[in-house]
């Protein structure tokens, strides 16, 4: 469903999808950047920013052992 200020609402009927959606790659359409959330009861369209974001950086060649298995 599309809402204002360029947010939209999904409903998912299958558990697969759902999950690969949320917990999935970071999502890029056209070079943008997708935000997914949970939905909150305290949601509102007119509360245009976003407080924290999760990011994930990739650093090609770092060798696995500076990784930590927490993060893995």
């Amino acid at each position: 469903m599309d809402l204002e200020n360029d947010y939209y609402l999904v409903r998912f009927h299958d558990e697969v999808d759902y999950n690969k959606v949320l917990k999935g790659d970071p999502w890029v359409i056209f070079g943008q950047y997708l935000t997914v959330r949970l939905w909150s009861p305290a949601f509102s369209t007119s509360q245009n920013e976003v407080d924290i974001q999760v990011v994930w950086i990739r650093l090609l060649g770092l060798p696995e052992s500076y990784y930590s298995d927490f993060l893995l």
